[in-house]
């Protein structure tokens, strides 16, 4: 399994990394950047979300990426929500803001499913 421990989703008592998701996500044409993350849920205790920032001139949908992790994850790794967004919250290092993912997705949220 890949990735730190408290970076783990955990959601049913699965442990998924948000790495390996978002190696799959990355391998869709059409993506340009993702960062997949859990979500308070208060039944499996965390539900996987995924935002993606689509490549140039893409027309990516939320279906085509659903559908396609559906044949490269494991059914619980599949992300529950996509957002599209202009950007990702950045680090001043320029890596991803693992912290603010949540966040960003109350306030850089273009569209979800």
């Amino acid at each position: 399994m890949q990735g730190r421990i408290k970076e783990l989703i955990n959601r049913g008592g699965e442990k998924i990394s948000p790495e390996h998701v978002e190696d799959v996500l990355m391998s869709y044409p059409g993506v340009d950047q993702v960062a997949v993350f859990g979500i308070p849920d208060p039944l499996y205790g965390e539900r996987v979300r995924a935002i993606i920032v689509r490549a140039r001139g893409s027309d990516l949908e939320v279906a085509d990426l659903t559908s396609y992790c559906q044949h490269y994850l494991a059914p619980f790794e599949v992300p529950e929500g996509v957002t599209f967004a202009d950007q990702l919250p950045l680090t001043a290092k320029g890596s991803l803001d693992r912290t603010k993912l949540s966040d960003y997705l109350l306030t850089g949220e273009r569209s979800s499913g």
